[in-house]
């Protein structure tokens, strides 16, 4: 919710908004999205090492 809040306050281009409720939805999805992929790469890349290790010697 903060990071919505700062990105809105310190917008300088600030587009032609027709529905205010349907743009602050809009970037909070983007949001929520941006912490999951981020949340995948952040557990794929911590399980690289154990899966190195399961499959060395196997080709």
């Amino acid at each position: 919710m903060h990071e919505l809040f700062v990105k809105i306050t310190t917008q300088h281009d600030v587009p032609d908004i027709r529905n205010r409720k349907a743009y602050l939805f809009r970037m909070a999805a983007n949001l929520a999205t941006d912490y999951q992929r981020e949340a995948v790469v952040l557990r794929s890349s911590s399980l690289l090492p154990y899966a190195a290790a399961l499959t060395k010697g196997l080709g």
